[in-house]
């Protein structure tokens, strides 16, 4: 029998900066990515991660004249992160908007799971300078970084 913590508890344990992976039978997000979290109120915030793909970021950028500082780099580290690959980007130009609850539901049909590792507070600043340089992100999601 699988123990089942209390909602609010649930709720409270969804933390900025966790990484969550959405499986493929996810019905939000990128399904089969990971997710960086980003809390604001009673809103949740998803910005997905992309492992050995750095190129990618590169040819977005170039392609469609967004700034290179909305897909911020960071390092594998076995301490703060799972990231497989030695640089994985976060793109800072989509954003996934959920409440707590609704995501919490996600959570309890095993569409998305916890990782370990952490951003850190400057892992966080760089996603939100990203968010603010991001042409692609609306004034209210942005109005959230201010």
């Amino acid at each position: 029998m699988e123990l089942q913590l209390p909602r609010e508890l649930q709720e409270e344990a969804v933390i900025e900066g966790n990484i969550y992976f959405f499986e493929k039978n996810s019905s939000f997000g990128i399904p089969g990515h990971m997710h960086v979290c980003i809390k604001r109120a009673d809103k949740l915030l998803f910005f997905s991660t992309c492992s050995s793909q750095i190129h990618t970021a590169i040819d977005l950028s170039k392609r469609f004249g967004w700034d290179i500082n909305t897909f911020p780099v960071y390092k594998a580290d076995d301490k703060t992160n799972q990231f497989k690959e030695s640089l994985t980007y976060v793109n800072c130009n989509r954003c996934y908007e959920i409440s707590v609850s609704d995501f919490v539901d996600l959570m309890d049909k095993r569409q998305v799971r916890l990782l370990k590792g952490k951003f850190s507070e400057y892992d966080l600043s760089l996603i939100a300078q990203g968010v603010k340089a991001s042409t692609q992100i609306t004034r209210a999601v942005k109005n959230l970084f201010e």
